[in-house]
């Protein structure tokens, strides 16, 4: 999805889940990149390959969010330790297409872009009850991404985070991130876009939320920070090819339930902009973003929600109506 076609500053973002047709597939559903001249949203910096560099054959280098279960084991896990993420299919062959995840609804109009999935089946049945993921992009003279997830784990001491992965070192202040793009992060020595952008994360939920950044010279490939044995930084020399993204959010959930809702949204700015807009929070699981936007989504059932725009109201298509005419 993206803000234009014929302009070098455009806004461009992905967002990806669907079932695993082959044995390199990579263990990435729901994943999600941000591009405004240059990333915004990367994934984590370097050019690994599973047979030299585990750490990124795992999932734990895409922006995702993960359940940890103390006793998980994944495959290929030598010099790669649990990483809370999605199970780990690498090289398998067997059985394919395997269901990992899928889009459950997708929208598109001049005012926005909609995307929901189902990435439940990613996760191993004895910590996930449900992983899903919605993602909006509102166009405009200022535009924005919001992003929900609901997670709910088999067990309450199964921990659950939201991890990002951002080219620049973030700005933290109490629920609000913010940072610079970096146009040359994939490598390229000429763009056409010019400047940088700025981006800023308001963590809307969950209430009481941790969230530390991480990250810079010697932190840049950290570990999941609930595996004892992973506390280290996973160096290789592919670590050190573009694309450049040394910095790491993470956002845990201090509470004491086996379900997380995770509510962020995501403002574009220039660089010469310093100030966020407001973003009120508006139970269960909604947000009003500056004097335009009212974004309410179904805390539970079906995905979906309501959307208004300056007074005007719209139904965010659910499972049931994806497809339909």
């Amino acid at each position: 999805m993206r803000s234009a076609w014929n302009d070098p500053n455009a806004t461009w973002a992905f967002f990806g889940c669907g079932p695993q047709f082959a044995g390199h597939a990579r263990d990435d559903e729901g994943n999600f990149l941000i591009c405004k001249r240059g990333a915004l949203v990367s994934r984590q910096g370097g050019q690994g390959h599973n047979d030299s560099d585990y750490y990124a054959g795992g999932s734990l280098v895409f922006n995702i969010v993960t359940i940890f279960d103390p006793e998980e084991k994944f495959r290929r896990d030598k010099d790669n330790e649990n990483d809370g993420g999605l199970l780990r299919h690498v090289y398998e062959s067997s059985g394919l297409p395997r269901e990992r995840g899928h889009i459950v609804a997708f929208e598109h109009n001049k005012q926005f872009t909609y995307a929901a999935a189902d990435i439940t089946k990613g996760y191993s049945e004895r910590k996930a009850r449900e992983v899903t993921r919605q993602f909006l992009y509102l166009r405009g003279e200022r535009e924005f991404f919001v992003v929900f997830d609901r997670v709910e784990a088999t067990r309450a001491q199964f921990r659950r985070h939201f991890f990002l992965h951002v080219p620049t070192r973030p700005k933290l202040k109490d629920n609000l991130s913010s940072w610079l793009g970096l146009p040359e992060a994939d490598g390229d020595k000429q763009v056409l876009s010019q400047g940088k952008s700025r981006i800023f994360l308001h963590t809307v939920l969950p209430k009481k939320a941790e969230t530390i950044t991480r990250g810079g010279p010697g932190e840049e490939a950290w570990g999941h920070p609930l595996e004892k044995t992973a506390q280290y930084n996973h160096m290789t020399e592919g670590r050190k090819k573009p694309p450049i993204c040394p910095w790491r959010i993470e956002v845990g959930d201090p509470g004491n339930e086996a379900r997380t809702l995770f509510l962020h949204v995501f403002e574009i700015t220039d660089e010469q902009v310093h100030e966020p807009i407001h973003v009120e929070f508006v139970p269960p699981a909604g947000v009003v973003i500056g004097d335009r936007w009212r974004v309410s989504f179904n805390s539970g059932g079906p995905l979906g929600g309501k959307l208004n725009d300056n007074g005007l109201a719209t139904t965010i298509k659910t499972e049931a109506q994806y497809g339909q005419k």
